[in-house]
């Protein structure tokens, strides 16, 4: 068996991980400026349709996923989802950031808003990102390797982010602003090309190796939960998953806010943006792999935790343009890290946790992390439109908000994540049975668990 991960399929792999990251960030940063903004809808309300789209979304991946690992094809377990959900998920992205104008006229505005999210949230996406996210166990069973595809994943995650802070809200400034469909229609569009672009290359470039789930593996649900039965690193890695998510998704929504009313320059944002994502592609390509060869992979999450609150500090103390250009610096590079260490510890704790019960399900594993995720980027949404109406926000006030709107803003971004952050510094300890040095004793099938 080939162990070894090509360039070729570094690269197909990291392409998915643009296609993913464009269908997710784009929605889960400037969606909700999209209802809010543009379709005037109350930010309650918005964040409402996040909340259950995300529960639901949660719910669906679990589904995917038990379907998923009983699949066997000429063409893999997970690749052939990867194909047949592409397209619907562009057509359904593009008709997230668009609203006719018979559907407005019609007083249908909130419908159309919660059909076309859950469609593209908790259908779509999650036929292809839970299988794009699985399909790395398919691939390599080595963990140097699998640092290897999580940092290209991580390279493909960077270029999105870089490519929606350029473009993004830029493309929706020139045709008329937030107030105006017809930018956030025209970038729709062009995202949703690259969102294909990038789930194609992936299915093409990348081979499914390694039969992850045989078929005496094909058990009933309730059989192949036990997964998680005394897998300590599937909960260190559960509630790494919340907490930085929470993190990521309140820094990024929020931003676009605090460039237009605490800033008082929506024209920043892109350029602004723009330097996280450079940030993180310089550290996805330089650092990433290097010192996962040195620390381990819950070590490198710790120093993304840090990173962090030491760019919520600079926000907090300068409070400008500068505190902004540092919180990009400092949370580009603190994405990167997070983002492709945990992704890269998924498998390795799939194994661990086949080792520990004798029963392998890297489909529901990686599900459940993806429920998580899903979950928390809802009710993290939610918590945006519930702190911006509890403090009076207003669209139609265009950049002269309440003094409370401003300074909501400003705690949202600067105090939570440093709480959080210290939080999940101490979680990451719990990761630490699939260090390096005991994956020797988990990889051993011959090797069994001692009885607790």
């Amino acid at each position: 068996m080939d162990n070894k991960v090509s360039i070729k399929e570094r690269i197909g792999y990291a392409f998915g991980g643009l296609g993913q990251q464009l269908a997710n960030k784009t929605v889960s940063q400037y969606l909700l400026v999209f209802f809010t903004n543009c379709l005037l809808l109350n930010p309650l309300t918005a964040g409402a349709i996040f909340m259950w789209g995300r529960v639901v979304d949660a719910i669906t991946d679990i589904i995917m996923a038990n379907i998923s690992d009983k699949t066997k094809t000429k063409f893999g377990t997970y690749r052939p989802y990867i194909l047949w959900g592409t397209i619907p998920l562009a057509l359904t992205f593009v008709f997230a950031f668009f609203c006719p104008e018979f559907v407005r006229a019609n007083g249908k505005t909130i419908v159309w808003a919660y059909i076309f999210y859950f469609l593209e949230a908790s259908v779509f996406n999650t036929i292809t990102g839970m299988n794009y996210g699985a399909l790395a166990s398919a691939v390599t069973t080595d963990p140097q390797e699998r640092s290897k595809l999580g940092s290209a994943r991580n390279i493909g995650e960077s270029a999105a982010t870089l490519i929606i802070s350029a473009f993004f809200m830029s493309t929706v400034t020139k045709y008329g602003g937030q107030n105006e469909p017809k930018g956030w229609l025209v970038i729709g569009i062009v995202f949703a090309v690259l969102i294909c672009a990038g789930y194609y290359i992936c299915t093409f470039l990348v081979k499914e190796k390694i039969e992850v789930v045989s078929k005496k593996d094909i058990r009933p649900f309730s059989e192949r939960i036990k997964v998680i039965n005394g897998n300590t690193p599937f909960w260190g890695i559960i509630v790494n998953m919340l907490l930085l998510n929470f993190i990521a998704v309140f820094g990024g929504t929020f931003f676009a806010y605090y460039c237009m009313y605490n800033l008082k320059h929506p024209e920043w944002i892109s350029g602004l943006a723009t330097i996280g994502g450079v940030a993180g592609i310089v550290a996805a390509f330089f650092f990433v792999v290097p010192l996962t060869k040195k620390i381990e992979k819950r070590q490198l999450m710790a120093l993304g935790y840090i990173l962090y609150i030491i760019g919520s500090l600079l926000l907090i103390i300068f409070n400008s343009r500068t505190g902004a250009i540092l919180f990009q610096l400092f949370t580009g590079v603190a994405n990167s890290f997070c983002f492709s260490a945990i992704w890269a510890a998924v498998p390795d704790m799939c194994d661990y946790g086949a080792w520990k019960n004798g029963v392998s399900s890297p489909g529901l594993l990686y599900s459940i992390c993806m429920f998580v995720l899903k979950v928390v980027v809802g009710f993290a949404s939610y918590g945006v439109g519930a702190i911006l109406n509890a403090t009076g926000f207003d669209a139609t006030a265009g950049l002269n908000q309440a003094a409370a709107v401003v300074k909501g803003i400003n705690i949202s971004m600067g105090v939570v994540p440093i709480i959080l952050g210290v939080i999940a510094i101490a979680a990451t300890f719990m990761m630490k049975a699939i260090d390096k040095k005991n994956m020797p004793t988990y990889r051993n099938k011959e090797q069994k668990p001692a009885e607790e």
